[in-house]
């Protein structure tokens, strides 16, 4: 993990949200996320990454995460995840708005949608990326902007002892 930059702020796209708030949860349901092999690993190795930075998301992701969250859940786990959430939410991370005549103003909008250039947005060269969207990942380098891919993060499982 020594090997990694570490930031202050970091932005958060969906996978890395969801993840993070449903190991936060409880770790025994990260299967259960739709289209995701997530082990307790990989929650333990997102969480330590981030540890000391502060978590910036769009509302458009946050939106994103509470649908794929109850679609992975079922309503009645989901309305506990919420609650369990709620304070991390809250008190935790950080959410930045940018209207949408700005987002329609970006060249790539027609490609990647709101929610992903609502977090290429809100990223800089002191506040990257953090995203499991390879295409994502790669327009943030081509603009010149910090962006962590989280698969880097999450292949650190096969260094790592008991986390």
């Amino acid at each position: 993990m020594s090997n990694l930059p570490r930031f202050q702020k970091i932005v958060f796209d969906t996978d890395p949200l969801v993840l993070f708030t449903v190991g936060y949860f409880d770790t025994r349901h990260l299967h259960k996320i739709k289209g995701k092999d997530y082990k307790k690993i990989d929650f333990d190795l997102l969480a330590l990454y981030v540890k000391d930075s502060k978590i910036i998301v769009s509302p458009q992701i946050l939106g994103e995460m509470c649908n794929i969250a109850e679609n992975s859940l079922g309503h009645p786990l989901f309305q506990a995840y919420m609650r369990a959430v709620s304070s991390l939410l809250k008190e935790g991370i950080i959410e930045i708005h940018t209207k949408k005549e700005e987002l329609l103003a970006f060249g790539s909008i027609q490609k990647f949608g709101f929610s992903d250039i609502s977090v290429f947005a809100i990223s800089d060269k002191h506040t990257p990326l953090l995203s499991g969207d390879y295409a994502l990942y790669n327009l943030c380098l081509k603009q010149k902007k910090k962006a962590v891919y989280l698969e880097t993060i999450l292949s650190l499982k096969h260094d790592a002892v008991d986390l």
